[in-house]
């Protein structure tokens, strides 16, 4: 395919330069505006411990993360400090500020612009230069895809390598080859290596491989479904070995333990080794042998452990409830409250386009349709999975869906109305001023960003908290925060894994106060989701729900004045629900050397 008529490639060249410096300025303010999150504590801790050890942290695998991200972004960073043990992976550290702040910038570069270019490029080879412009102008402006390109963790590399992997299944789809189909596995091994999302990707090539294969066949009746079963089977194999192999070769080959973790006396009679195997002595002999003599690949452990953690669930919020199996419609709500107003009308519009698309036998080249076919066949599966999972803590897991949304709805806007350009400029005009007026009016919190349809950031937290908008981002808020009111003997109720002695904050954490201390204090300043009772259990900090507070840091730490009867009192009933298993806990972690 050619570039589609329209101005020099200097005039691209400027307007993708123009794109990408906005995106990246954006990306700088949020940088700097926010400690670190939650997870990129655990990210950074590992890259330390990675560097520290010369080999890849095991805490990756068996915490199931792919090890991708942090191999691009957090350990060439960790490689530019002294080397440091890390034994507790989710306890910050004051010093990790400015290592994380190169993590990010690495991340934002090598994973989050990369993003905003294909997106230009793929609908400019396939769409002009108007529909380049109005889906890059959706991407570098778009409050969900900043928040995430500017943080050093899994979500940006994830959506980066998915559609690198689906633009590899398209390009066999059009040309099927062997080389374009070992790629398309290469690539689906490194979508799962950035985040173990990625299996969805083998449903994605069964339903690719299905029309091929039916093609191929040169059988009739019930033999030729025989046939294309065993043709797709056998590569859904092939790609399944090459995909696990690449994401082993992520991780360095390594091993994480026995292949079974306990002996056979002390195997659960519901184990899953039992239900398999049974329990006579065939069974013990291979049981013994799994845990004596066989290791097990970090990649089998990852797949464990994300299996396990999608069964038992999470703590989840959405709207006032509180669940830990979560909602089936947690994420098109989500969807719904944390995109803009855009790329909501955006992603309303795909079907309705799609259907005027096929009704009016619009003629173009089959190679268009055919990679659009894999984007909806991608958009379809992905909703599929996350609709059915079980952990519900943040709308980052649709991350993906932001550029194919965007792929798909300007392409067919820009099919639909290929002999209306006056129509597809106005609406794209409206399209890419509404986005910036998005952006700018959140910058630099966008990972806070709601709809102005439910009330914007401000209401954010009645709806969802976690990632959605309290990642622990908001110390250098609440800094100056206190500066403002005149705080001095701040109290915090955090939700997060970052040290405020970071930021130049002197506080006192929570769960390490005697109830005899709590006069001392003249605030108490409460993380969103802690607020609303998802962490932890017994929801202690309900009272608080009941009151004004006094000032907010960002949008995910509200402050509460002492000096306020109400508010003191309320303090007491948290310190007495608060469980004394998490102060254990907590005290446990900060005993530990970050």
């Amino acid at each position: 395919m050619t570039l589609r008529q329209g101005p020099s490639l200097i005039m691209h060249a400027i307007t993708l330069g123009i794109l990408a410096m906005a995106f990246l300025w954006q990306t700088t303010l949020a940088r700097r505006a926010w400690s670190i999150t939650f997870d990129e504590t655990f990210y950074l801790n590992t890259a330390l411990q990675t560097d520290h050890d010369a080999r890849l942290d095991p805490r990756l695998s068996q915490n199931g993360t792919g090890a991708l991200p942090v191999l691009l972004a957090n350990v060439p960073a960790a490689m530019t400090v002294e080397r440091t043990s890390r034994p507790s992976e989710w306890r910050g550290s004051p010093d990790d500020p400015p290592v994380n702040a190169l993590a990010r910038l690495i991340s934002s570069l090598l994973v989050g612009l990369p993003l905003v270019v294909i997106v230009y490029t793929w609908l400019l080879v396939r769409r002009g230069y108007l529909g380049a412009t109005i889906g890059g102008a959706m991407m570098a402006f778009s409050p969900t895809v900043l928040a995430h390109a500017s943080l050093a963790s899994t979500d940006a590399c994830f959506a980066l390598a998915t559609l690198v992997s689906l633009a590899a299944l398209a390009a066999w789809y059009r040309k099927p080859t062997p080389p374009r189909f070992l790629l398309a596995g290469a690539t689906i091994g490194l979508a799962i290596s950035s985040k173990y999302s990625g299996v969805f990707l083998f449903p994605v090539l069964l339903f690719v491989l299905l029309p091929r294969m039916w093609e191929r066949s040169s059988s009739t009746g019930w033999r030729r479904f025989v046939a294309v079963g065993w043709m797709t089977g056998a590569r859904l194999v092939l790609v399944a070995a090459l995909a696990g192999l690449v994401v082993w070769a992520t991780d360095g080959f390594s091993f994480s333990g026995p292949l079974k973790t306990v002996p056979v006396e002390e195997t659960p009679a519901n184990s899953p080794w039992v239900k398999v195997l049974g329990n006579g002595p065939t069974a013990s002999w291979i049981m013994d042998a799994a845990h004596r003599r066989l290791q097990r690949p970090s990649v089998v452990a990852a797949v464990i452990f994300r299996w396990l953690h999608n069964r038992r669930g999470h703590p989840a919020f959405l709207m006032g409830e509180r669940s830990m199996e979560g909602w089936r419609w947690y994420f098109p709500l989500a969807w719904i409250v944390k995109s803009t107003i855009p790329e909501f009308l955006l992603s309303l519009a795909i079907v309705p386009l799609l259907v005027v698309a096929l009704r009016s036998n619009i003629d173009e080249e089959v190679a268009l349709g055919q990679t659009r076919f894999v984007w909806l066949v991608a958009g379809g599966v992905f909703w599929v999975m996350v609709c059915m999972a079980r952990v519900n803590i943040g709308q980052r897991y649709l991350l993906v869906l932001y550029p194919l949304t965007f792929l798909i709805g300007i392409d067919l806007l820009c099919l639909v109305w290929r002999w209306r350009q006056r129509w597809l400029l106005v609406v794209g005009g409206l399209l890419m001023t509404a986005q910036v007026a998005s952006a700018v009016a959140i910058a630099p919190h966008y990972l806070a960003y709601f709809s102005p349809l439910v009330g914007g950031a401000p209401q954010g937290r009645h709806y969802l908290v976690d990632s959605n908008i309290d990642w622990g981002q908001d110390l250098p808020a609440l800094r100056s925060e206190l500066e403002r009111l005149g705080y001095d003997r701040p109290l915090l109720a955090y939700f997060g894994s970052a040290d405020p002695e970071g930021y130049g904050l002197d506080v006192t954490m929570f769960p390490t106060v005697e109830e005899g201390q709590l006069d001392r204090f003249d605030v108490i300043a409460i993380s969103a989701s802690k607020l609303q009772g998802v962490y932890p259990d017994g929801d202690p900090f309900a009272p608080f729900r009941e009151l004004s507070p006094t000032g907010t840091a960002g949008y995910s730490i509200l402050l509460y004045d002492l000096a306020d009867p109400q508010a003191a009192e309320a303090l007491r009933i948290a310190w007495r629900r608060y469980p004394d298993d998490e102060r254990a806990r907590y005290t446990e972690i900060q005993d530990r050397e970050p």
